[in-house]
């Protein structure tokens, strides 16, 4: 039986304990590797998109080709990340399923090398980008897990199109503790690079991770665009947004079926533990097994005995407490995730480290500090159970005579996406405006706003860094 006929069966049976005909399910989240059961409006869209994927696939076919022999050439180990690597090993046909670019790892130490090499061979930059991108290689110096995207023209039958192309140095996105403090193991990419296989596409083969490897990154990466929007919400109050990643869980499920016996449960261990993805990599693998109920993909147990230590891991337990249908089956995640986030709220304390008090009276927070020393720095998180999203954070900076209190002006420029990547600790009184300046002496006080039932947190503090500095959990 094929990987589709047998996922089929269960994806649908999902379906109907959800009230959601099959075929819409399909049509919403753009699957075209599942045919359609009966809706025939249905059947002529996927026709036609597997019809345009099956004639874009040449032109990413020649890129991946070009960039395979300029590696032969020099002498760069690389491997090529999802994309085709995945469409022609476990999708019939390989274009049900949809690949736009093409992205290829290398080591960091190769990068630079590597992109002049390009940049020779026909591949350019689009026009426009930001300042972040006028020195290629400030990206990943800041933490960023690949280089602004290059491009380069094929022409096959007359018909020409533009490829991008992505350079990681890290398989997927891990800058996650705050921008140009990734947690980038170059030591886990020359390991990938070290394990590649072969694959065939057509007459040529290309070099791809290891399946145990891959099934990690694919699920990485697929957190990535369902955490990350989120974790930008909670940590620093970008408005609300979520991506449904259905179609990345359909990619993960079926390369885990056709690898399971190759797949290394102790090694997928190991580096969840490396890497502190012990409850994203967890709430992944259960999720499609909630997604395909039935289906014995052979996951291993990914022990979670710790609190989550990052903004993800607590974001993807915080995933874990919501039922999944509010997210792949409806638009309720906002609701339910605020729901969730206010109740955790309620159950908190206040808390203040030795020397500080909190009273709070008439929706006022009085705040009282003894001793405070010069340098020290303190972060003070005012958590709302009513409307977690209208959280705010105090910084308490002590000078050589005086303290400045500041407060969060939403963090905006922390998530723009003009600046991304480019805000370094020095630079980060761009996101606070004072709101006092207090003369030293042995005893402060100060009052701030806090609403009904408002938690009040307060921590010392090395670098002002809102990724480290709040709890939700």
């Amino acid at each position: 039986m094929s990987r589709i006929k047998l996922l089929q069966p269960a994806l649908a049976s999902r379906c109907e304990t959800q009230n959601v005909p099959f075929d819409t399910f399909l049509q919403a989240n753009r699957l075209l590797m599942f045919p359609p059961e009966r809706d025939v409006r249905y059947k002529v869209l996927r026709a036609a998109a597997i019809s345009e994927q099956h004639q874009m696939n040449p032109f990413l076919l020649a890129c991946m080709s070009d960039l395979t022999q300029i590696c032969k050439t020099h002498g760069i180990r690389h491997a090529f990340l999802k994309g085709l690597g995945v469409s022609y090993e476990v999708y019939d046909p390989p274009a049900s399923r949809i690949s736009r670019d093409v992205d290829i790892l290398i080591h960091i130490s190769d990068a630079e090398h590597f992109l002049s090499l390009l940049l020779r061979s026909g591949f350019h930059y689009k026009e426009g980008g930001n300042a972040l991108d006028r020195d290629p290689m400030m990206r990943i110096r800041n933490g960023h897990h690949h280089l602004r995207a290059i491009y380069k023209e094929y022409e096959i039958r007359g018909k020409v199109i533009s490829i991008a192309l992505e350079i990681h140095v890290f398989p997927f996105e891990c800058s996650y503790e705050f921008l140009g403090h990734a947690r980038r193991d170059d030591d886990y990419t020359a390991e990938v690079l070290d394990r590649t296989r072969q694959v065939s596409i057509g007459d040529e083969v290309f070099s791809v991770p290891s399946p145990t490897d891959h099934l990690y990154i694919m699920a990485m990466h697929m957190i990535s665009h369902q955490c990350l929007d989120t974790i930008l919400y909670l940590f620093v109050k970008k408005p609300f947004k979520h991506q449904n990643v259905t179609m990345n869980l359909v990619d993960i499920a079926l390369f885990a079926h056709k690898h399971k016996d190759s797949i290394q449960p102790d090694l997928l261990c190991d580096l969840a533990n490396r890497h502190g993805n012990h409850h994203p990599l967890q709430y992944t693998l259960r999720l499609i097994e909630w997604l395909f109920p039935g289906v014995d993909f052979g996951f291993p147990v990914i022990p979670c005995n710790e609190l989550p230590q990052t903004p993800l891991a607590q974001v993807c337990r915080l995933f874990r407490q919501i039922p999944p249908e509010d997210y792949l089956f409806s638009s309720n995640l906002k609701a339910s995730l605020d729901s969730l986030v206010g109740k955790l709220i309620c159950q908190k304390i206040d808390y203040a480290p030795s020397g500080f008090e909190i009273t709070t009276q008439n929706n006022c927070i009085t705040i009282t500090t003894r001793n405070l020393r010069p340098g020290n720095l303190y972060s003070i998180n005012v958590y709302s159970p009513e409307a977690p999203s209208e959280d705010f954070e105090y910084i308490l900076q002590v000078g050589e005579d005086h303290a400045t209190l500041s407060k969060d002006d939403g963090y905006r420029f922390l998530w723009d996406p003009a600046t991304f990547g480019i805000c370094q600790e020095d630079e980060l009184s761009r996101c606070y405006y004072e709101t006092d300046s207090l003369p030293l002496a042995d005893q402060l006080s100060f009052t701030i706003p806090g609403g009904i039932n408002a938690r009040v947190h307060i921590q010392p503090i090395h670098q002002v860094n809102p990724f480290t500095s709040k709890e939700f959990i």
